[in-house]
């Protein structure tokens, strides 16, 4: 092919992956922006945290947007040349179908390649990352709703009232707490008074990454009731780090498969069968481990396909029949995303095998492949 040629339609179609991809991002963080945006404006707003965060939710959505956008790109790309006759200029001058596919596969292919190193450890780290923000951020807001002399209710459960509270050391006097125990048996609920007491974060010394944000109450005791509201036992402390529920910010990467590195993820799949077998890891958990994996290869080669699907359906005789295609394409896109994530749904209960959702969404954009490439080989001058 022309050098002039292969650069041209390379650099068009990347112009076209670089808007269309960059509006599904915005369009996609802008609501997850708008659920956390009360955590900012609601205490000291850090704008090197903002823009981390933001980053972060980038990188985390490029599973939906790398994809689409390929697809969308290319079938916008090519429904533009065929509808102007540059599609026909080209069959003139005796480039075939495969020929005038081959720069925008090369590019999405590279594409496809970068997004695959960076699924293998930015992403699990960005998602990681962008956890702990939003957890600190939560744990942070609480904070700024203290008030000495008021009762604090923000946290579910839990009643908190202190005569006085420094926003800046954190410490308190005078500290009762009422925490209903839903989720612990025979256990109704907790009273607990204390003559002083201080708000602790990121604590190093917690045997426990759950437990480094906590309540370390002085001087104090604790009374345990039923459910009836009997008491069960009370017991007296000089210490006592109570964890608070919401102001935890550690999640337990075995819990979250997506959290984690190819290599360790890796690693953790190996042992996954014997912690199943142990009870160690739910089922679900298991399902996830495996179903992550498969993912982490998986789109990005269903990228290259979208890619290929778009062009050939991009390709048609009239303007009348681009508008028509178009709109059976997004129809098809949108089926197929909705056929996969129907299936990973049931694949993490366990109903089926964790590799059938890519194994059957890759067959179907297969057999469409088939169908739309046998469909272009009509479309040509006339």
């Amino acid at each position: 092919m022309n050098r002039s040629l292969f650069a041209y339609l390379c650099w068009t179609f990347f112009l076209y992956f670089f808007f269309i991809h960059s509006f599904l991002v915005f369009f996609l963080i802008s609501f997850q922006l708008i659920k956390i945006f009360n955590l900012f404006i609601s205490q000291e707003f850090q704008l090197y945290t903002f823009f981390k965060l933001v980053i972060c939710f980038i990188l985390n959505s490029l599973n939906v947007t790398v994809p689409v956008s390929c697809f969308v790109s290319s079938l916008a790309f090519y429904s533009k040349i065929s509808s102007e006759s540059e599609y026909v200029a080209m069959r003139s001058l005796g480039y075939s179908l495969r020929g005038v596919l081959t720069p925008v596969l090369l590019l999405s292919t590279l594409l496809s390649f970068f997004f695959y190193t960076l699924g293998r450890d930015a992403i699990p780290s960005s998602r990681a990352e962008s956890r702990k923000i939003i957890s600190e951020l939560k744990s942070k807001a609480l904070l700024y709703q203290l008030r000495q002399g008021v009762f604090f209710t923000a946290i579910k459960d839990v009643t908190f009232f202190t005569l006085d509270f420094n926003k800046e050391t954190l410490e308190m006097n005078s500290v009762f707490l009422h925490h209903k125990n839903t989720d612990v048996e025979n256990q109704g609920e907790k009273l607990v008074w204390a003559q002083r007491g201080q708000l602790v974060f990121n604590d190093k010394s917690a045997a426990n990454r759950n437990e480094a944000n906590h309540l370390r109450l002085l001087d104090g005791f604790m009374t345990i009731l039923d459910k009836n509201g009997k008491e069960l036992e009370q017991i007296k402390f000089r210490r006592f780090d109570y964890n608070l529920p919401g102001l935890d910010s550690y999640f337990d990467s075995s819990k979250k498969p997506g959290l984690l590195d190819t290599m360790k993820l890796n690693e953790l799949a190996k042992r996954a069968p014997s912690l199943l077998e142990k009870k160690n890891i739910s089922l679900e958990i298991f399902m996830d481990i495996f179903l992550e994996r498969v993912e982490r290869y998986f789109i990005p080669f269903s990228s290259i396909l979208l890619t290929i699907l778009g062009f050939l359906m991009g390709l048609r005789h009239s303007r009348t029949s681009v508008r028509s295609g178009n709109v059976k394409s997004f129809v098809l896109i949108f089926s197929y995303f909705i056929c996969y994530y129907a299936l990973l749904g049931v694949a993490k209960k366990g109903k089926i095998l964790y590799w059938l959702p890519s194994a059957v969404t890759t067959l179907f954009l297969l057999i469409i492949l088939v169908m739309a490439w046998r469909k272009a080989r009509w479309v040509v001058a006339s």
